[in-house]
């Protein structure tokens, strides 16, 4: 990951080295279920987010993810979180970073 360092924020990342990276799609969720962003891998985005969110994650295919990870990294560039779906075409990770 190449750390954006004009980034005030948590940056997302996934390259997308993981095999067929076009099924997979994610939504991050407050604690009221509202949507704060989404994307597809690859992704390499900016933004502020709550302390406790939940990553909604799915793969049109239904077999997971194969391989592709979705990171989370603090402002110094440090590995926050991660998180992939192993099988299926539906899967929820939590986080809360207090």
């Amino acid at each position: 990951m190449l750390f954006r360092s004009e980034c005030n924020g948590t940056t997302i990342f996934s390259d997308g080295s993981g095999g067929w990276p076009d099924e997979i799609s994610w939504t991050i969720s407050n604690c009221e279920g509202e949507v704060i962003t989404e994307g597809v891998i690859p992704t390499d985005q900016c933004v502020e987010l709550p302390e406790t969110y939940t990553i909604e994650m799915y793969d049109s295919w239904g077999d997971g993810w194969n391989g592709n990870i979705w990171s989370l990294y603090d402002q110094n560039g440090n590995l926050a979180a991660s998180c992939t779906l192993d099988t299926g075409t539906q899967a929820f990770c939590d986080i809360n970073l207090r």
